[in-house]
């Protein structure tokens, strides 16, 4: 009866031992899922976070063209003077998006660089290509974390 009872308790053991490993292997694959859950979690939050950050900026800065001239040949170089309101971060530079009254053709010029608060700025001989250019609308941006243009949805 010894030997009997012998072999069974060495059968025991070896399916104890691989109740075991399974149970590591499977712990090791929750906690995986897990780590791969928890790094795209992390990417959204991130994400939404640099998203409210840009739109919190954009609504404390106020541009306005004071002073919009086209002349030439059909109106279409063009000096703009903007003004800076008080208030808002540094901001990396403004698009100017002109049109004409008829707002079949636009033209956006980058006007990189900061405008500081209370600060007018004018930018002459933008060649427009436009047709008797009379509006300009002025759109800021910043750069994010990674050196790319966020622009401003409108000001």
């Amino acid at each position: 009866m010894k030997r009997v009872s012998s072999q069974f308790s060495i059968l025991d053991e070896k399916k104890a031992i691989s109740d075991i490993v399974i149970m590591l292997i499977i712990l090791a694959l929750v906690l995986g899922a897990v780590a791969l859950v928890w790094v795209i979690v992390q990417g959204i939050i991130k994400g939404g976070t640099e998203n409210i950050n840009l739109g919190s900026k954009c609504l404390s800065v106020d541009i306005k063209e004071t002073s919009l001239k086209c002349s030439g040949a059909n109106n279409a170089t063009c000096d703009v003077t903007l003004k800076r309101n008080a208030g808002g971060d540094d901001i990396a530079g403004v698009k100017l998006i002109f049109t004409n009254a008829s707002a079949t053709q636009n033209f956006v010029y980058d006007l990189p660089g900061n405008i500081v608060p209370l600060q007018t700025k004018t930018q002459t001989a933008i060649v427009t290509g436009i047709t008797n250019a009379n509006k300009v609308g002025i759109v800021a941006y910043f750069n994010d974390s990674t050196g790319n243009q966020q622009v401003c949805q409108s000001i």
